[in-house]
Formats: structure tokens, sequence, C-alpha cells
């Protein structure tokens, strides 16, 4: 037997009709596989190398641009992660990164591919999937807006990522740029609320000062002196004049 076949054959879970049988898979089960699967599987457990998803994902690109198929690139952000781990530990980031893991499998189910491509990064990989059927199916197991809720110790926690879709194009070479445009626009849009963030911040700041700790306004009239002398003038007699009357001049 080839030694392919044999370390296909001891794989947990893993065989012909799993996907069909490729060299690219192949090396990724070797450097451990991305986690995409059925919820507990042994790929669930082993090491993740991002070469070998990004490797599946060009497979998976080449293969629909062949057939004329969509396939989609879906990028889903947890910023708030690292503050969160900083408040609550390393073991809620560990039942978050679970529970998305699980929630991302419903959604790429045996065709797709997902991974944690960084630490706050998660993506998947959609063949014959379009941008609105991703979208759909993403509201289906995240919610309308997406969330992901976590009971941590008795206390219902609430997140709210950020999700960037993306399909591929006939001139699309590498499915790893698809991946970076996307994770750029995540960035940007993350920038974005943070400035607003921080306007609204000034804004509430300026309106909570005390009137006399604001600075003055250029705009404001100047009051008025509390003193002002008065200026000696000579009268003035008055004098009166004569109005003629219907219409007869005076002589």
């Amino acid at each position: 037997m080839p030694i392919a076949a044999q370390f296909r054959s001891n794989l947990p879970g893993i065989g012909e009709a799993d996907q069909g049988w490729n060299p690219l898979r192949f090396l990724a089960m070797c450097m451990g596989a991305a986690w995409s699967g059925p919820p507990g599987g042994a790929r669930g457990r082993r090491r993740f190398d991002k070469f070998a998803f990004f490797a599946q994902g060009d497979e998976m690109l080449r293969r629909a641009q062949r057939r004329n198929e969509p396939l989609t690139v879906f990028v889903l952000a947890l910023n708030d992660l690292p503050e969160l781990e900083r408040v609550f530990g390393s073991g809620f980031s560990k039942e978050v990164v679970a529970s998305v893991r699980t929630k991302l499998r419903r959604i790429a189910g045996t065709k797709g591919l997902a991974a944690r491509t960084d630490p706050t990064v998660f993506t998947m990989f959609l063949p014959k999937v379009g941008e609105e059927a991703a979208l759909a199916a993403a509201d289906a197991v995240l919610g309308q807006p997406a969330c992901i809720e976590i009971d941590h110790e008795g206390e219902e926690i609430v997140l709210l990522p950020e999700i960037k879709v993306q399909a591929v194009c006939a001139e699309t070479h590498c499915i790893r740029d698809v991946y970076i445009a996307a994770r750029r626009e995540l960035v940007q849009a993350q920038l974005e609320d943070q400035r607003r963030k921080k306007y609204l911040e000034r804004e509430r700041e300026s309106h909570s000062r005390h009137p006399e700790s604001q600075p003055a306004s250029p705009f404001l009239a100047k009051p008025y002196p509390a003193y002002a002398p008065m200026v000696e003038t000579m009268p003035v007699p008055m004098r009166t004049l004569a109005v003629p009357l219907g219409g007869r001049s005076c002589s």
C-alpha cells in the first residue's frame, strides 16, 4: 500500500469519500489541517498551519474558476477579544474560540474550510456559495446583527464581531489576496469606528465641563462696563416751524 494511502487510512474520519483525495489535502493533513469538519472531530484538535490552509484555498479557487462556480471568502474579526481576555482571563478566551469554531463549522458545512487565521480573526472559504448566500447562512447561525453569546461563570457576555464577505472573481490569482483585501477593509472600518468614539467622548467631555472652565468663544458679545463716565454737552434750543394748512401759503 502506498505511504500516502497508509497515512490516510490512519487518519480518523478521513477517507476517499471525505471531500475527495488530492496531494494538497494530504499535505494539509500532514502539516496540521484547518478545523472545519464535524464538531468534536479529530481535525479540530490538530495544530493549525496557515500555509496549508491557504494552499487548500488556492486549490478551491482553481477548481471554482475551472468550473465557473462561485467561491466566497468569509472573514470574522473579534476586535474586543484581547481586552475581554485581560478582564475575564484566558479561560474566557478559550470559551469564545470554541463557540466561534462551532458556529463556523455549521456555516461551512462539509465542503467549506474554516480556521483561526490570527488571534482575533477567523476565516472561511465557502465553495459554490455566493456573497448573498454566505451572508444568509451567517445570519441563520450568528443572528442579525451577528453576535457571539458566552455564558461565563453565570454571567452572559455578548461579543459583536465584524464580518466581511467577498467573492473571488475570474481575475483572482491567489486567495490570500482576497483575504488580505477583506482584512484591510475590516481594519479601516475599525479605525473609523475608533475615531467616531473618540469624537463622541470629546463632545461629552466638552458639554459636561463647568461653564467657567470652558474657553470663551470669540463670537460672544463683550459685556458692558459697570461704569461709563457721562460726557458734558451744551443744551441746544428747540425751534418750531410753521406748517401750512389747507394748501394756503403763509405770508
